[in-house]
């Protein structure tokens, strides 16, 4: 007995998934690349991401010290629109892991639907790593020596886990072209 289609399984509903994703991104992604070009525009060597992967209070407080209140203010915009990237990168990752997983069959086909996980975690992550800039921003002379760990971790594994997942599409993509290929460059007959 064949069970029924998920909604993660059609391509149909993954394709404008990711359409929908592609359209929630695009607005803060154009916002954010601004704002980081006001965080430059200062002279200063740090940008947005330096600031996520400070990983030391000291680190933080330098890179603080080198924007001036405008630049602080970027910074926050900064971060406030990524809470809406973060939802559009996240349907983005997960429609095209669905989509690839969904193009391939047997445990190539589960890994992906497992994989299609990974972009909610870097979502996580990333909301977690933003609450903890907000907290430094607002009272950086007041800030826990764990803040900036806290930030620098969750920004280093959600990057990992995207790569990971880049990664991932590159082998689904291999693996699939593969099945379509014969070692003497003729395509196999459907059976």
């Amino acid at each position: 007995m064949n069970r029924p289609q998920l909604a993660y399984e059609r391509p149909l509903v993954l394709c404008a998934l990711l359409i929908v994703g592609i359209l929630i991104a695009l607005w803060p992604w154009n916002q954010m690349r601004k704002e980081n070009a006001q965080l430059w525009a200062s002279g200063s060597k740090y940008n947005i991401v330096s600031f996520e992967l400070a990983f030391t209070k000291a680190k933080a407080l330098e890179i603080l010290d080198s924007w001036g209140d405008g630049q602080k203010l970027s910074a926050r915009k900064s971060i406030l629109l990524d809470f809406i990237f973060i939802v559009g990168y996240v349907v983005i990752f997960f429609s095209v892991t669905s989509l690839l997983s969904a193009w391939n069959k047997g445990k190539l086909r589960k890994s992906g639907q497992r994989a299609a996980i990974l972009p909610f975690i870097a979502g996580a992550l990333d909301v977690t790593e933003n609450m903890f800039l907000l907290l430094i921003l607002a009272a950086a002379d007041f800030m826990p020596e764990v803040f900036p760990v806290i930030a620098g971790i969750c920004a280093s594994l959600k990057f990992a886990l995207l790569a990971l997942t880049v990664l991932f599409w590159i082998f689904l993509v291999g693996a699939k072209m593969t099945t379509y290929f014969t070692p003497s460059g003729h395509r196999p007959d459907p059976a």
